[in-house]
């Protein structure tokens, strides 16, 4: 798996280490408001140590973390979307990092990954209609 850098970000695969923090980020209900509700954490557990162990060949997964300060902000991924022939790209930070311009500046890296290094094109994305951001 390749790292992916940016300006203030570090993109690298995920390790055991990342269990604790994705299950933890993934049972936060407004995380996953906009993705089916907040992940059971013994089976989500399981299944995020599966994945890590033995990535799925078209599925690519990356750590988020600070360029500088290594520790788990969220995660970046390239899957394939289901019923289709189309990757497709997702992103989830843990709440406590939104309103950064962190989603924005990994997504914009992965991107350009999958374009550009991976030959994927097209890359897709979906949003709930509902997942709009309001200005306060």
């Amino acid at each position: 798996m390749i790292l992916i850098g940016t300006q203030r970000l570090r993109l690298r695969p995920r390790v055991e280490g990342d269990i604790e923090p994705i299950i933890v980020m993934d049972a936060d209900p407004e995380v996953r408001r906009f993705m089916g509700g907040p992940r059971d954490p013994e089976i989500h557990r399981k299944e995020v140590l599966a994945n890590i162990a033995t990535p799925p060949p078209t599925h690519w997964s990356w750590a988020i973390e600070w360029k500088h300060r290594p520790g788990f902000l969220g995660m970046c991924l390239l899957r394939p979307l289901e019923g289709t022939d189309f990757i497709c790209i997702g992103w989830r930070l843990m709440r406590q990092h939104w309103g950064q311009g962190i989603a924005t500046e990994a997504a914009r890296a992965v991107l350009d990954q999958a374009l550009h290094v991976l030959g994927i094109d097209p890359v897709v994305a979906i949003a709930d209609p509902g997942n709009v951001e309001v200005p306060t």
